[in-house]
């Protein structure tokens, strides 16, 4: 983050297309100065660095909106070649209790709660994992 810079918000709405760069402003997000005017992806991003500061952070996207607490790091891309459609891509690093440390069974009962939630908000079933080996 930029020195001059102010922190994060601690709740920020986040929003997806033609919206989602000017609300990543207003969370003031630190922009990818290097890469956002060139011609590969622009980055804007989000840190909350201690963890008794952990970001909240809410995604608005055509009236479905899902709360994420816990949140370390957001991240919003958009492509230069394709201006009209904003932020394309959201990606989240978020705690799912705000101890750093749980029993493996309140893990696991949070991590479905948090799944029930995210359909129940019309959300589709579509989580990567990064890791995977295909």
């Amino acid at each position: 983050m930029a020195q001059d810079q102010p922190p994060p918000k601690q709740h920020v709405i986040l929003k997806l297309g033609q919206q989602g760069e000017d609300s990543f402003r207003q969370a003031h997000a630190h922009a990818d100065d290097v890469t956002a005017p060139s011609d590969v992806v622009g980055f804007m991003e989000l840190r909350w660095w201690t963890a008794d500061q952990l970001g909240t952070v809410t995604i608005d996207h055509g009236g479905h909106k899902i709360n994420f607490p816990h949140t370390i790091f957001a991240l919003g891309s958009s492509w230069p070649d394709y201006p009209d459609e904003g932020v394309t891509g959201l990606a989240l690093r978020t705690g799912i209790t705000a101890p750093e440390y749980v029993r493996h069974e309140e893990a696991w009962k949070t991590w479905q709660a948090l799944l029930k939630h995210v359909q129940e908000n019309g959300w589709q079933s579509m989580i990567f994992n990064y890791n995977a080996t295909y």
